[in-house]
């Protein structure tokens, strides 16, 4: 059975965590994680970067992409701060879920790839998506991260067509979804 997508901030937050070891895959408080990665400084990203570990225990020991991690979850917290200068009401997921369902006009997109060698690996969407975040400040978001976001966050379903995976996506009541 499919799971429904869950938040997009929340996956964010877990995949940052897990990313820096933070949790080891139990529930994770969104709010907390961003809050404890955008906080991180120098020292904190040196000391990743040098730590040791191997299997499930080690993280990816490229400065530039643990750094991305706190840069990203700074960038999530002025996405939020700034909506409230506006007096914007939150959304109730946050504004950067808001921002990301935009692309796919608020709903999934249920594509209809014959097999999957056709599935691509980004599309025009999610260039747009990663222009957008870069404009934003993000980091390490380039367009075949932002499709493969899309992919595990539920923007898209890009089972092939006819696959029980894609067959379940199908009958899921959801409204508003697009068939592509």
């Amino acid at each position: 059975t499919l799971a429904e997508p869950q938040s997009v901030d929340d996956i964010a937050a877990a995949t940052a965590a897990a990313a820096l070891g933070k949790c080891d895959g139990a529930s994770v408080d969104g709010a907390d994680d961003i809050k404890a990665c955008a906080a991180m400084g120098d020292a904190e990203i040196d000391a990743l970067c040098a730590a040791s570990g191997s299997g499930a225990d080690c993280i990816v020991k490229h400065r530039g992409k643990i750094a991305s991690v706190a840069n990203n979850a700074r960038c999530i917290q002025r996405l939020a701060e700034e909506a409230e200068q506006r007096c914007e009401a939150q959304p109730p997921h946050g504004t950067l879920d808001a921002l990301l369902w935009s692309f796919v006009n608020g709903a999934p997109q249920l594509n209809a790839w014959p097999c999957a060698k056709q599935i691509p690996t980004d599309t025009e969407t999610s260039h747009e998506m990663s222009k957008a975040l870069k404009k934003l400040g993000f980091s390490f978001v380039g367009p075949k991260i932002c499709y493969s976001l899309m992919q595990s966050c539920g923007l898209v379903i890009d089972h092939p067509k006819g696959s029980h995976e894609w067959e379940a996506a199908r009958r899921r009541p959801t409204a508003n979804r697009r068939v592509e």
